[in-house]
């Protein structure tokens, strides 16, 4: 499956995987460069936040969304 990736801190990628959670794709990204650290991981198709690592993907392509946690000034966005 395709995941298309858009991250605060990179822009876009694109990510072919068979991951079938949130920690497998997460593993995948980091090997790829893409840090998801600190980051408030979304599913835009579902709106689905990543909470933990057992949170299932979709069975389909997807995008999903990278955002920073909290702004400079500390409060959360």
């Amino acid at each position: 499956m395709q995941a298309k990736i858009y991250s605060t801190e990179l822009g876009e990628r694109k990510v072919s995987t068979e991951a079938k959670t949130w920690g497998e794709l997460k593993k995948e990204l980091e090997k790829q460069g893409i840090k998801s650290n600190n980051m408030k991981a979304v599913i835009g198709e579902t709106k689905t936040t990543m909470t933990t690592a057992d949170t299932k993907l979709p069975t389909y392509n997807f995008t999903l969304f990278l955002m920073q946690e909290k702004t400079k000034a500390g409060e959360n966005i």
